[in-house]
């Protein structure tokens, strides 16, 4: 029994070396057929780099900014600024709660946010999560436990093979820095404050459907332990479903169920309710304000802040 155990503890250790350096060749020279379950996308769409490496020294602020592109293309932290609020915008593309977690704990305590504003679209609730971890396992500074951790939450080979190399690759190389370009075609990253911009464009009308919305009982778990963590640490937090085309929010038949959700859990305010947006010159696309509606909902956001002292409150 004994050698037994001695052989299969080699055998496991040689196949964990095999797979770390397989992985390592693989991902830095292998072709992109070989791929498949790798994705490694440093500096990739969304400027989650940049991002990621702005918020590593940045302290104190007055309001944190949490979700998916709905948040970092919806909030203008700009005009935040202009208004006397340091704000930073922490959202990534198709971030779902199980990586708002990740980074919620990770920075909760140096942001020291006096209030978080959190876009719960419900299309991040339905989401596995997996899109969303890359982004964010890819353009990390590091590879902490708290990646770990919701690398575990994910449970996808995909996750697990960029978490490897993502680890082992800024480890053993210097040339994991980078800078990236502060514009990327249409898409302008705004240094210091998160938010992305995009040129004016205008959004064409598409055909509604029917569907809707089933929220993934692990990802209401990761947003409820936000929720408790915020609490558990006395800051205020808003949840906000930021505005989308008229058309896009009317496919979905359950939206009322979903709200009565979401509002339960605390201070809730769907703007597709409050606002009333036109859906070509307010968006790009059938869910992403451009920038005529991203002024026009930021402000808004900061009026009600201002008016109310930061203690939110919402007349319909």
């Amino acid at each position: 029994m004994k050698t037994f155990l001695k052989n299969l503890l080699i055998f496991c250790l040689f196949a964990g070396l095999a797979y770390c350096v397989t992985l390592l060749m693989v991902g830095r020279y292998g072709a992109t057929k070989f791929k498949k379950n790798l994705i490694y996308e440093k500096g990739g769409y969304g400027h989650t780099y940049s991002r990621l490496q702005d918020v590593d020294t940045t302290q104190n602020i007055d309001v944190l900014l949490l979700g998916s592109s709905h948040t970092y293309r919806g909030f203008d932290t700009r005009i935040f600024a202009s208004h006397g609020i340091r704000a930073f915008n922490l959202g990534s593309s198709a971030q779902s709660p199980v990586q708002t977690r990740m980074l919620v704990n990770t920075y909760i305590d140096q942001l020291n946010p006096k209030l978080v504003i959190y876009d719960v679209s419900p299309s991040t609730f339905i989401s596995d999560g997996v899109e969303a971890s890359l982004d964010l396992l890819a353009n990390a500074p590091s590879i902490n436990t708290e990646a770990v951790v919701m690398a575990s939450r994910v449970n996808s080979i995909k996750t697990w093979n960029t978490l490897v190399f993502s680890a082992m690759n800024s480890w053993l190389f210097s040339d994991t820095e980078m800078e990236e370009p502060v514009k990327k075609g249409a898409h302008t990253y705004h240094p210091g404050g998160g938010y992305v911009a995009k040129s004016l464009t205008f959004n064409r009308y598409g055909m509604p459907g029917k569907r809707y919305w089933q929220l993934r009982d692990s990802q209401k778990e990761s947003f409820e332990a936000i929720l408790t963590l915020l609490q558990q640490k006395d800051i205020p937090f808003v949840l906000v479903r930021t505005p989308i085309t008229s058309y896009r929010y009317e496919t979905f038949r359950n939206n009322k169920e979903v709200n009565a959700y979401f509002a339960t859990k605390g201070p809730f305010y769907d703007f597709n309710n409050s606002m009333k947006l036109d859906d070509s010159l307010h968006f790009y696309d059938a869910h992403h304000m451009n920038q005529l509606g991203v002024d026009r909902f930021t402000n808004t956001i900061i009026d009600s802040i201002q008016t109310n002292n930061t203690a939110w409150s919402w007349q319909d």
